[in-house]
């Protein structure tokens, strides 16, 4: 009950005395353009409409429960408060007095300056007791956040925005906001019990955003005679930008082509709040080079050389405009050697870059294409005595030269046959002109077999001469090889004994005497084949070449006295001092197991 009566008689005074404070006035002053000269804009982008509140408190006045744009203190006793239009009352406070709301009758309009007659009562202020009972939340945030949050009478209190007073003593609470390179903002707050409320407060910058950029990018920027950084650049927020006044900006080409560029110049008013964007185009300074030569065929590569960058390739051309600068300019002719010139472009000029060739041009060229040639050729083809080169040493050869080829035949037996071309060899060649060359030499282990299946082991062939032509093309790189390889000592072949003929085991071969006197059955003696191949060779660096080789062989077999013989006949004949066996006649025999005929082939290598 005591309570009670304490809740109405706060509240009979208030509507007597307006809580201490009163209204006594509220109209428009149309002489006031306040808000038509310096206009503030609202969240929606709208002009502000100005409260100008005139009053005879001793203390701070704060607007409440509205978002106020900006806060102008004119006189102790004048205020200004830029508010929304569109807001419908606002929420008088000051220290040591209740809060007042005061309604507004119509909408208000943006920029006119409304005049608010505040009047405090002394005597009511030391009569109320401002301490409210219970708890209410209040929801207070900052554009932009993260600002201090203070409180006059609670040291303890260190929180930022945005903060939520949750479940606070209700009471009038003097705050203050402050963020680094933003005005502090004082106002108060009203808690009351059991309501939740909010406000937002825009901080205003003590500060204003600069932005350059150039053509070309990447230019100098001074600000007041002091370097900056490069375009573009950004000068902006509380950490970058830069404090009310007036500066110099200075925009100049940094890097290349420094002086080929003109400078461009401003002086600038910062101002809080605001942004400053410059778009600076520094004017380019040209000349232009004219290039010509009494060769048709020449081509010209024109080199900046600030940059090192090529800046022109072509024939013949009038004016080419270019930055000033120093320029190299390289001639180039298939007939005559390189030439170059330096030429400096100046801002205006026109250059000329004249490149005439003589007959001694032709020449000399010529005979240093020659002797390159020759000396590349002499690189392939080791010098060796008697005038003569030879193609790489021997031990080179047996060390690396190869061309592997992999094909089958079939043997008269019907297997497969794989075999595999690794020519080591020793090679004479002799120049019958500029760009042929005559060759012979000696193949050792020039080709190697292995049988699929197991009827036949192998064979290899081990020694073999060669002969042939070389053609070359003009700069020695690539070259056509024709060859002819003869087999000169047989090879031999063997195979399983695991045929058979009516039930029995029979092997294949020539039943003679070895140089010990001793029983041998001896294997069919095949000839090494000749082989004819054509070779593509082209030059990949150091003295190796590439190699395509085609090519056919031609397998023929030495001897006619080859028989069909029982194993076990022959096995005893062998070891046991048996009689000769007879060789086996039949209709049904298998076909006997050697190499004859034709067969091409094909392979790819790399020859060092």
């Amino acid at each position: 009950m005591k309570y009670l009566l304490c809740f109405f008689l706060i509240i009979s005074l208030a509507s007597v005395f307006g809580q201490g404070m009163e209204v006594k006035s509220f109209e428009i002053d149309k002489h006031d353009l306040h808000g038509t000269v310096y206009p503030v804009l609202d969240a929606n982008g709208d002009n502000c409409a100005l409260v100008r509140i005139e009053h005879n408190i001793s203390g701070e006045v704060y607007l409440t429960d509205v978002e106020v744009y900006k806060r102008e203190k004119k006189t102790d006793n004048i205020l200004y408060f830029y508010i929304s239009k569109h807001e419908q009352s606002i929420t008088i406070t000051a220290e040591k007095y209740l809060p007042i709301k005061f309604k507004f009758k119509q909408m208000l309009a943006q920029e006119k300056v409304y005049v608010l007659q505040l009047y405090g009562s002394e005597e009511f202020k030391n009569e109320v007791n401002y301490q409210f009972e219970g708890k209410g939340d209040f929801s207070l945030s900052s554009e932009p956040d993260s600002a201090d949050i203070s409180i006059d009478g609670i040291p303890s209190f260190e929180e930022k925005t945005p903060y939520s007073f949750k479940d606070f003593n209700a009471g009038i609470y003097k705050i203050s906001l402050a963020k680094y390179r933003y005005e502090t903002v004082d106002t108060m707050i009203v808690i009351e019990k059991d309501e939740k409320k909010n406000l937002t407060i825009v901080l205003k910058p003590l500060f204003g955003n600069l932005s350059v950029s150039s053509e070309p990018s990447g230019c100098t920027v001074l600000i007041n005679g002091r370097e900056k950084g490069v375009t573009p650049l950004y000068l902006t927020g509380a950490n970058s930008g830069l404090d009310a006044g007036n500066y110099n900006i200075k925009v100049q080409k940094s890097g290349n082509h420094i002086n080929s560029y003109g400078i461009y110049q401003e002086t600038i008013e910062i101002i809080c709040g605001e942004s400053v964007n410059i778009e600076a185009v520094l004017p380019a300074q040209y000349g232009s080079i004219s290039l010509s030569s009494n060769n048709i065929k020449t081509e010209y590569e024109v080199i900046d050389q600030d940059t090192k960058e090529s800046v022109y390739k072509g024939k013949n051309i009038e004016k080419l405009q270019l930055l000033t600068g120093s320029y190299k300019i390289k001639a180039d002719n298939p007939e005559c050697l390189p030439k170059s010139k330096t030429i400096d472009v100046t801002y205006g000029s026109s250059e000329e870059a004249i490149f005439r060739y003589l007959e001694s041009d032709y020449r000399v060229f010529r005979e240093r294409k020659r002797n390159e040639q020759m000396a590349f050729r002499d690189f392939i083809y080791k010098d060796n005595l008697g005038a003569m080169q030879i193609y790489e040493s021997i031990l080179g050869f047996i060390a690396s030269d190869s061309v592997k080829a992999t094909t089958t035949l079939r043997f008269a037996t019907g297997d497969d046959l794989t075999f595999m071309q690794i020519p080591l060899l020793a090679r004479l060649t002799f120049f019958n002109g500029e760009k042929t060359a005559i060759t012979y030499g000696i193949s050792l282990i020039g080709n190697i077999a292995l049988a699929t299946g197991s009827k036949l082991d192998g064979w290899i062939d081990l020694v073999s001469f060669n002969g042939g032509m070389i053609f070359h093309s003009e700069n020695y790189r690539a070259r056509l090889h024709l060859e002819c390889d003869a087999g000169l000592k047989a090879a031999w072949t063997s195979f399983e004994d695991t045929y058979t003929y009516q039930s029995q085991k029979i092997t294949y071969g020539s039943l003679n005497f070895d140089s010990e006197g001793n029983r041998t059955l001896e294997y069919p003696l095949q000839w090494a084949p000749v082989d004819l191949s054509c070779t593509y060779e082209h030059y990949i660096g150091g003295s190796s070449f590439f190699m395509l080789r085609a090519g056919l062989l031609y397998f023929c077999i030495v001897g006619t006295d080859y028989h069909w013989y029982n194993k076990s006949a022959v096995k005893a004949w062998e070891s046991e001092g048996a009689d000769k066996p007879e060789p086996i006649i039949g209709d049904n025999l298998p076909p006997e197991p050697y190499l004859e005929g034709f067969k091409p082939y094909f392979g790819i290598g790399i020859r060092f």
